[in-house]
């Protein structure tokens, strides 16, 4: 059941997006709509995607240029989040209040638990003309760094709050 969701969500976000959007299809990520989907599963060249290293050095370096988007279900942020981040569910994420909050002029950086959900907001929100980026492993790939570098997390939770 749960296959059939994801499939039936990319497949609306992949022809059901332009229709809504302002801007025309050759917006589209520079990736050959063959190229999308072979045997079922979702083919993504990783150039849309920024690691939790970088993603940390920019939050340091330059946190105003970054908008963090949360796409996870309050029971996963229950387990921690990325300080500074904004709470916007996948459910909701495409809504018209949900895409008006979204800055037109920062770099927005989607996450979710392992970067699935991510990368399918990343597909939709790309093809709006937004600069979008998807977190690498998702919470997961964030938690993984963080407990590698723990001054870094300390850093950022006194720069961002808990």
């Amino acid at each position: 059941m749960r296959r059939f969701a994801w499939r039936t969500m990319l497949l609306f976000l992949l022809f059901s997006v332009p229709l809504f959007a302002q801007d025309t299809i050759s917006t589209w990520p520079d990736i050959p709509a063959s190229t999308l989907l072979e045997n079922g599963q979702l083919i993504v060249q990783k150039s849309h995607e920024i690691s939790a290293e970088d993603l940390a050095q920019r939050l340091l370096n330059a946190p105003d240029s970054l908008y963090l988007v949360d796409l996870r279900t309050p029971d996963e942020r229950e387990i921690g989040t990325i300080p500074g981040n904004h709470s916007i569910g996948m459910d909701s994420v495409f809504t018209n209040a949900a895409l008006r909050s979204l800055p037109r002029n920062r770099t927005i950086v989607l996450y979710c638990s392992r970067g699935t959900r991510s990368t399918l907001a990343w597909f939709a929100l790309r093809s709006l003309g937004l600069d979008v980026w998807s977190l690498e492993g998702g919470f997961g790939g964030w938690k993984q760094y963080v407990l590698a570098e723990p001054e870094m997390e300390k850093e950022l939770v006194q720069r961002f709050g808990p």
